[in-house]
């Protein structure tokens, strides 16, 4: 499908994590992996957070069987660039991966739905407020001027608004923030650069 449908000419396949995590250490140019949730040795969120922890850089995109995994569970907070579910009709797969190697962050509505809470909702109104802020392209030093605060006291608030989100920075915050808009460019994909 990468090579058909999307025109990407340097495909590689894994069997396990091991030499998933092999590939990626040889030196080898690889932008994004599309990651089976259950690939064997891969150890569900855990495993999921290692290969972002160890790689930031990559763009890792989730498949999954059932939104049930814990794997699936714990994409967004890892930093995954997509997640979907690999029952959706080939065109529809195809497009989604599109907008999420053009820079779109993506969740399946089966994942979206299957997420018990929405930790945006747990944010004390000022971490709400200096996320918001962010949303709308406000420096730091914008953001504690208009606030009255000094700016390391804006970083405290969004680092603990980073924490509470399940987000590593800036950009994933906003994108987590504007995919509660529910203004889809997509079936799923949301508004935002990942």
């Amino acid at each position: 499908m990468l090579e058909r449908d999307l025109g990407i000419a340097d495909v590689a396949g894994v069997e396990d994590i091991v030499s998933l995590h092999e590939l990626l250490r040889n030196g080898r140019s690889v932008e994004f992996v599309v990651l089976d949730a259950e690939l064997p040795g891969l150890d569900g969120a855990a495993g999921l957070r290692r290969l972002t922890s160890a790689f930031p850089e990559l763009g890792v995109v989730v498949m999954a069987s059932h939104a049930g995994l814990d794997c699936v569970d714990a994409a967004p907070a890892a930093g995954v660039r997509g997640c979907l579910m690999k029952d959706r009709p080939d065109d529809e797969i195809s497009a989604v991966l599109r907008a999420i190697f053009q820079g779109q962050a993506f969740v399946s509505a089966a994942v979206d739905s299957a997420r018990s809470a929405d930790p945006v909702d747990a944010l004390t109104s000022r971490q709400r407020t200096v996320v918001e802020m962010l949303a709308s392209g406000r420096s730091n030093k914008e953001i504690g001027y208009l606030l009255g605060i000094c700016e390391g006291t804006v970083k405290v608030h969004l680092l603990a608004a980073f924490r509470q989100m399940g987000v590593r920075n800036r950009v994933q915050a906003v994108t987590a923030l504007h995919g509660r808009s529910g203004q889809p460019l997509l079936p799923g994909v949301y508004g935002g650069r990942a």
